[in-house]
């Protein structure tokens, strides 16, 4: 038991240290195909979008920060509290969920395997 207390603690450090991605990191490209450079401005345009008029604008741009992950989540905490209320909530929200599921796949991965030398951070 002990052993597990100790690996879930690791499991939480390194989680903690590594959602926030720098600015301007790479972000995996849609085809799969390598990776692309996602520009600050492009996640700042992508938070503005958050409180456009139309609906299916605010979807478009929720699910394209969503699929950034971690490289969005830096700019997605950075929202000042002055931004209108939905693009708060929606960047909450998504930041949230991108924690959530970097947080699953830590953990799925941690209690799937067996071999105690393996890194989780």
């Amino acid at each position: 038991m002990k052993r597990v207390c100790i690996s879930w603690a690791l499991i939480q450090a390194a989680l903690v240290g590594s959602l926030v991605a720098p600015a301007g990191a790479q972000a995996p490209s849609e085809s799969g195909g390598g990776a692309k450079p996602v520009g600050v401005s492009h996640v700042a345009e992508l938070i503005e979008r958050l409180g456009a008029s139309s609906f299916a604008e605010r979807e478009r741009a929720s699910g394209e920060l969503l699929r950034l992950g971690e490289t969005a989540l830096a700019e997605l905490r950075a929202v000042p509290a002055s931004a209108a209320i939905e693009v708060r909530h929606r960047a909450a929200l998504i930041g949230q969920r991108i924690e959530n599921d970097k947080f699953t796949a830590l953990s799925q991965s941690f209690l799937l395997d067996g071999d105690d030398r393996q890194s989780y951070g």
